[in-house]
């Protein structure tokens, strides 16, 4: 009788260095964002609690912006800044933006506000996840002995991400649970995932 079990799909072709080394630019150019965007917020988040997170997840991504510019591969001229570019990324960190602005014109002080809930909303149940999981395919994807640098550095960027995404999720639910109004704010992660989709910053990106 015929063997008539499934075939199991090919391994992808590791990226060529160019491609590899513009994919490199392109996240350590989202990770500076998500620094400098975090950072702002820590210092005026509208809750004490999350101005601490944002500020430890801030530190965090520009780790991983180093991190990722130590592997980027010197072939054909290629340098850091000349791979890092956004890479269609500008409405994501547009979106996330947005999901932080809360006017408080006219309450104490008078100033503008993080509001805390939809920032902290969209960084752990849109960018977090997102970025595991693109981390986690490319990683997949390459030579374990061309890409050996690449493979260890987005372990490290992994075992780190899946903390701040533990810690961040643990400390939203915290928030939810003390104002369950503020549930509506989490919804700041629609326009976010789907300015993801729009770039096409998907698994395979």
């Amino acid at each position: 009788m015929a063997d008539v079990r499934p075939v199991p799909p090919a391994a992808p072709e590791p990226p060529d260095a160019l491609a590899l080394g513009r994919w490199l630019g392109a996240h350590r150019w989202l990770e500076l964002q998500l620094f400098e965007v975090l950072g702002a917020w820590s210092a005026s988040a509208d809750e004490p609690g999350a101005r601490s997170l944002l500020a430890a997840l801030s530190r965090h991504h520009a780790w991983h912006a180093e991190l990722l510019a130590g592997c980027v591969p010197e072939v054909a001229g290629t340098t850091v800044d000349s791979v890092t570019g956004p890479g269609g990324a500008e409405p994501v960190v547009a979106a996330l933006r947005n999901a932080g602005e809360r006017s408080t014109e006219g309450e104490a002080g008078g100033a503008d506000r993080v509001d805390a809930v939809g920032a902290v909303a969209a960084v752990v149940r849109s960018v977090l996840p997102r970025l595991i999981v693109t981390y986690a395919d490319r990683q997949a994807a390459l030579s374990p002995v061309r890409d050996a640098p690449v493979i260890r550095a987005l372990g490290l960027i992994l075992h780190d991400l899946r903390a701040d995404w533990e810690a961040g999720e643990a400390h939203l639910q915290r928030m939810l649970a003390a104002d369950p109004a503020a549930a509506a704010r989490a919804g700041s992660t629609v326009a976010v995932d789907a300015a993801f989709a729009a770039a096409g910053l998907t698994v395979a990106s």
